[in-house]
């Protein structure tokens, strides 16, 4: 299983997955425990998947606050209403879901 795939398992399970900016670790809520073995093996990748996610939220976010005109906490939201599942598939450079 690929680290795409580990990501959209914990999603499409209902768990949860994230990494704060700050620290270099994984955040596990709900997440079945078949996974967590791949999630450890492949934490290095997954935490550069969601940092990319994330980068792309803020870059997301501060276009809907600029060019869209709106503050910086409904431009946040905005931003947050993206598909998780899709947003791993563009992080990694893919269309298909």
């Amino acid at each position: 299983m690929t680290p795409v795939e580990i990501i959209r398992s914990v999603l499409q399970s209902g768990g949860s997955i994230w990494s704060e900016a700050e620290d270099q670790n994984l955040h596990l809520e709900e997440v079945p425990a078949a996974l967590i073995p791949l999630i450890r093996k492949h934490k290095a990748e997954i935490l550069l998947i969601l940092e990319d996610i994330r980068y792309a939220a803020e870059e997301r976010a501060a276009i809907a606050e600029y060019d869209g005109g709106l503050g910086k906490k409904e431009a946040e939201i905005v931003a947050g209403r993206c598909d998780p599942t899709r947003a791993v598939a563009h992080a990694m450079g893919s269309d298909s879901v």
